[in-house]
Formats: C-alpha cells, sequence, structure tokens
C-alpha cells in the first residue's frame, strides 16, 4: 500500500501511538482482576505479558514488512483477493469490538463517578462526536491528539502516586512468589487483556515515515507501558489489603480519595 508522505507520520512518534493504544479505561480497574488470579504477586504478570507484547511487535514489523502493506494486504497476499478478505473482515469486527468495549467502559464510569442520572445515549453520542471529529481531519491529527493524550496524563499520574505512598505498605508484596505457576499464567493471561492494543500496528503501519527507524520507538512505547502498568499495580497492592482490592471496582479511580489539598 503507498501511501502519501504527506499523511504519514515521523518514526517517534509511534511511541505515543502504541502507548494510547496500549493505556486506556482498562488501567482503572485491572488490578483487581489480576490479583484476584496470582494474589499481589500479579504484579509479575504484568512484566511477563509485557514481554509478550514485545515478541508480538516483533513478529508484526517482521510480518508486515514483508506484504509492504498493512494486515489487508498481508491476507491478499497470502490467499487472494477474495479468500483475503474473510480474515480481513474478522480483524474489522474485532477493532470494532474493542471500540465498542472501550466506549460502554467509559460511559459506566462517568455515570458512577459523576453523571449517574445521564442517559447513556447521550454520553455515546458526545464520545462518538468527539471521535469522528478526529478521524475526519485525518491519521495526523488522531496522532497529534495521542500526543497531547500521553502529555497530560503523565503529570497526574505522579500526582496520583505520590499521595497513597504516603500510607503504603510493602510488605503487602511480601512474600514474593508464593503462588503457583499456573496462577501466575492466569494474571498473565488476565494482564494480556488490559495491555492489549499494539495490533492497531497492524493497520498504521503504512502511515509510518521511515519504518525501519520506528521499530525502537514501537518497543519503547511497550516498555514503557508495562512499567506503568506495572507501577500501577504495585501502588494498588501496597494501598489496598487484598479483601479491599476485591470490593474494589476502580482502584486506581479510588485512590483520588486520599488526595488531599490545603487552601
Amino acid at each position: 500500500m503507498q501511501i502519501n508522505k504527506r499523511h504519514q507520520v515521523s518514526p517517534y512518534l509511534v511511541f505515543f501511538i502504541i502507548y494510547n493504544s496500549q493505556v486506556g479505561v482498562g488501567i482503572l480497574g485491572f488490578q483487581r482482576t489480576i490479583a484476584a488470579k496470582a494474589g499481589y504477586d500479579a504484579w509479575i504478570g504484568v512484566i511477563i505479558a509485557g514481554s509478550f507484547v514485545q515478541v508480538f511487535i516483533w513478529m508484526m514489523y517482521k510480518l508486515l514488512a514483508k506484504a509492504d502493506g498493512d494486515i489487508v494486504d498481508v491476507h491478499s497476499k497470502m490467499l487472494g483477493n477474495l479468500l483475503g478478505s474473510v480474515p480481513s473482515f474478522v480483524i474489522m469486527i474485532y477493532y470494532w469490538l474493542a471500540s465498542v468495549s472501550v466506549i460502554l467502559s467509559f460511559i459506566e464510569i462517568i455515570q458512577v463517578w459523576m453523571f449517574p442520572t445521564l442517559p447513556s445515549w447521550i454520553l455515546c453520542s458526545l464520545i462518538l462526536g468527539l471521535v469522528y471529529y478526529c478521524v475526519s481531519g485525518g491519521f495526523r491529527v488522531v496522532v497529534g491528539v495521542s500526543f497531547l493524550s500521553f502529555i497530560i496524563p503523565q503529570l497526574l499520574f505522579i500526582v496520583l502516586y505520590l499521595y497513597p505512598l504516603k500510607s503504603a505498605h510493602f510488605s503487602n508484596l511480601l512474600p514474593i512468589l508464593n503462588h503457583s505457576y499456573k496462577e501466575l499464567f492466569d494474571a498473565v493471561k488476565s494482564s494480556m487483556y488490559t495491555i492489549a492494543g499494539t495490533e492497531t500496528l497492524l493497520m498504521f503501519y503504512p502511515f509510518i515515515r521511515e519504518v525501519k527507524s520506528s521499530k525502537k520507538f514501537a518497543h519503547l512505547g511497550v516498555l514503557f507501558t508495562t512499567i506503568l502498568y506495572t507501577i500501577s499495580a504495585i501502588i494498588s497492592f501496597t494501598f489496598y489489603s487484598e479483601s479491599q482490592l476485591k470490593e474494589t471496582i476502580w482502584p486506581e479511580l479510588s485512590l483520588t480519595k486520599v488526595i488531599r489539598l490545603s487552601y
């Protein structure tokens, strides 16, 4: 697939695309899910899952480089235009279902935490309107929004993680590795769902300028998100007891309740 250079983005911007593909509404509540699988050893599962994603990134670059296009081109070259359209259609359905899942999660959080009486269709319309506004501007606009979506949350994360540390009990993490390999594997599976999103590379690959130079930024993006998720899990594990975490649906959001500012 040949893309006009005006529509392509610089290699270093892949870092921000990968970050925003992985970090989303899932970071607000994944701690409870993985802790249910492997207790407070689950943070190890996050690191293992991040390592697997690094391998997937390497495989995707190898695959897409041979096809010199996106995943649709890969299917066409392997199976032909007719048969290749079947797996391509399945992937489009997957992207659609993933988008619906994210929108529903955002609507649920907004209704629970902010506007409980606001109808879902109004929130959905507002979100989709913003999405259409960004997408209609082209891929470069989407990447620009991704860049801003990286800078602003990092400032919030620093504040959010500093306050709970005052009441953190790192002894909660001990003893380390006191769960079975099966339980750790279950935690890895749960973490994989949370940090999924790198598969978007299969579609935006042709929009990258100097693809070979972008590989390191893609791997750095996955490394950064893996560290972020690991820190998030550890902060939650040291702040909440296991019984508290079982009852807390969105541990990341609940951490905001401990922030106190004097006036």
